[in-house]
């Protein structure tokens, strides 16, 4: 049964309307919580869950509790005290329990035969409070280890590392504080939350991304007739005619309420200058790191693609897991932003790799059948529209009966040999036609944005970044071919979650001299860093490496690079100067000055450099594992 990406934010939003999070002094005060909110109405449901505050460093116990109804949590932020006469009169569905009694408040002798007050009783008693225990990384890995297969334990890793109920829950919640917060100047004001939280590849530890709905589309076609006589005076200075300047004003001005208003919001950082500006927050009472923009519909629209695809196969949501692992462990994503694959371009990579074997559809097919009630406009008339039902996204594409039967082991190999042979230097890939093409700029790495086909979402990549892709991959397609018996404690998945042994890739500073100027016989002076370069180099390979065929480095790079894995550029443009030292801060110098790169060699220092580019994709990748056992 398909549930739709509409509904399930409807389903979400009304969940959060009918909850309140409430801190309690001690777990032994749960019960007395429970009896006193009985008392205001019925309880739904009941989660309990653990925050660190870091400040004090203390944990605080937090109980969610679900109304039935949603007259029962606004008639506790209307009537509910402030902790202080000195603070602010400000309502948010976050709250402290105060009563110190040891034991819940026996009825009166006149209210013992009250049907309400019995009642009442009677499902304190029935309620069974939730209660969330993540696995620490030991227990999981031993959880793993225990497994029979290798796809056994990817979806055993996607079960345990899932975004559960309730980290959905404190998500929407904490996007309903916003909206509270806001809602005096900004009634019909939506925060819905995008990316991981909702696009079906949420990790339980993932951060929140909101985007903030000033008015509601449909709002305004349901205005009653007479309303149209009438507008709306508007302050002098929050016009918008320069969109993104009005759009950096409000998120200051959200920031300052935040600060000022709502509790639990902490380290607050605007960052304006983005692409997407945003405000940047830490919610102390849900434990959620939080990225809060406005008008950002093209991400709310992509998390909705992507809700699609791990819909419509069981097997997608668990393959990007293992991959999004891999990619943490070898190093290749990270939490800043920089040079590095993203999150968002494994997923792509994935999802490619999936249409290609006919698994998932193309986006193409969603476009072509979209209805006039799935059009969707974002951000600079940029149009979103294509089909969102998923009933008939499935009749309309059926997997060939060979693919269904794929295993998630089969997958996941599958993808390593895919693009261990990918040839990233001339072609990039997209997803709306399930298609490689030729790459239309010197970028090292094209994926092309499924809803803007003009935008490249890897353009930050370097060059070096997908060398060290093609390496790990190739390492890891070796680490799972290995017959490791079960009983070895690295074997399947492990194998991957421990093969970052090496030290993180750092900066490398190039000779660009030597790179452009192919016609240059003699190797420049040797200097300390060459000297240091080849320090790394075996004994009986450094005969064979050559000055010019050795890049100038700074540090002790991975063992696959620093014995000999050289990186050539070659340029059609006409040579320059460019500075070593700025191209060590940036390896795309070049492409900052103006020189764009037609073609990536790569060639081993330790064999012929006369060897030919024919050899066979099985020599090669025997050529790189050689390279690692050496080391």
């Amino acid at each position: 049964i398909f549930e739709n990406f509409d509904s399930l934010l409807t389903k979400r939003r009304c969940q959060a309307e009918r909850s309140i999070v409430v801190e309690v002094p001690s777990v032994n005060s749960l019960d007395h919580v429970l009896h006193s909110c009985c008392a205001i109405g019925q309880v739904s449901s009941l989660f309990h869950y653990t925050t660190f505050n870091k400040y004090v460093n203390k944990h605080k116990e937090m109980l969610l509790v679900e109304f039935s109804e949603p007259i029962s949590a606004r008639e506790m932020m209307l009537y509910c005290p402030t902790s202080s006469s000195a603070c602010l009169p400000v309502r948010s569905p976050f709250f402290q329990y105060h009563d110190q009694r040891t034991s819940p408040a026996p009825l009166r002798q006149s209210q013992s035969l009250s049907t309400d007050n019995l009642n009442r009783q009677e499902q304190v008693e029935k309620q069974k409070i939730f209660r969330e225990n993540l696995l620490s990384d030991k227990d999981l890995k031993q959880s793993i280890f225990s497994c029979n297969s290798i796809s056994e334990q990817m979806k055993l890793f996607y079960d345990k590392t899932k975004l559960t109920d309730l980290g959905s829950r404190l998500r929407f919640l904490t996007c309903r504080q916003v909206e509270v917060a806001l809602a005096g100047p900004l009634p019909h004001l939506s925060a819905l939350p995008f990316g991981s939280s909702v696009n079906g590849f949420g990790h339980c530890l993932s951060d929140l991304d909101m985007v903030m709905q000033l008015e509601h589309s449909e709002l305004v076609r349901a205005c009653p007739e007479w309303a149209e006589s009438f507008v709306l005076q508007n302050a002098s200075d929050t016009a918008f005619g320069q969109q993104r300047v009005s759009s950096t004003r409000f998120l200051e001005l959200v920031a300052d309420v935040l600060r000022s208003t709502s509790p639990g919001c902490t380290q607050i950082v605007k960052v304006l200058k983005a692409r997407v500006p945003i405000v940047k927050y830490h919610q102390q009472l849900t434990g959620l790191d939080c990225d809060l923009s406005i008008n950002n519909w093209s991400g709310l629209y992509m998390s909705e693609l992507l809700y699609q695809y791990s819909a419509l196969d069981a097997r997608v949501a668990p393959l990007l897991f293992c991959l999004r692992l891999w990619a943490k462990e070898a190093q290749l994503t990270s939490q800043h932003p920089g040079r590095w694959i993203t999150n968002f371009s494994i997923t792509t990579l994935a999802l490619y790799y999936l249409i290609s074997l006919r698994i998932l559809p193309p986006f193409e097919l969603l476009k072509k059948h979209a209805r006039p009630e799935d059009a969707r406009v974002a951000e600079n008339s940029l149009d979103c529209s294509y089909l969102r039902s998923l009933s008939r996204i499935a009749a309309l594409h059926s997997p060939p009966k060979a693919t269904r039967s794929l295993t998630l082991e089969d997958l996941l190999l599958g993808f390593f040999s895919f693009y261990d042979e990918f040839d990233f230097r001339k072609h990039g890939l997209t997803i709306i036609y399930g298609k490689t093409f030729i790459k239309p700029d010197s970028s090292a790495m094209y994926i092309q944005n499924p809803l803007d086909g003009s935008l490249n979402v890897s353009r930050n990549v370097t060059l070096e970044e997908v060398e060290r892709f093609s390496m790990a991959v190739t390492r890891a397609l070796h680490s799972l071919h290995q017959d490791a018996p079960q009983t070895s404690p690295g074997w399947g998945l492990l194998s991957l979650w421990s093969s970052s042994d090496h030290r993180p890739l750092q900066a490398i500073s190039l000779d660009w001299n030597l790179i452009f100027n192919n016609d240059v016989k003699k190797s420049p002076p040797h200097s300390a860093e060459h000297s240091s370069a080849d320090s790394n180099v075996s004994p009986q390979n450094r005969a064979a490496v050559k000055p010019s065929d050795t890049l100038h480095r700074k540090v002790d790079l991975r063992p696959e690079i620093s014995t000999g894995k050289s990186v050539r550029l070659v340029s059609n443009s006409s040579p320059s100067v460019i500075n070593p030292q700025s191209a060590s801060r940036n390896i795309q110098s070049p492409v900052a000055e103006g020189k764009y790169f037609s073609e990536l060699k790569l060639s081993s220092a330790s064999k012929n450099s006369n060897r030919k580019s024919s050899k066979s994709n099985e020599h090669k990748r025997s050529l790189k594992i050689s390279m690692k056992s050496r080391k």
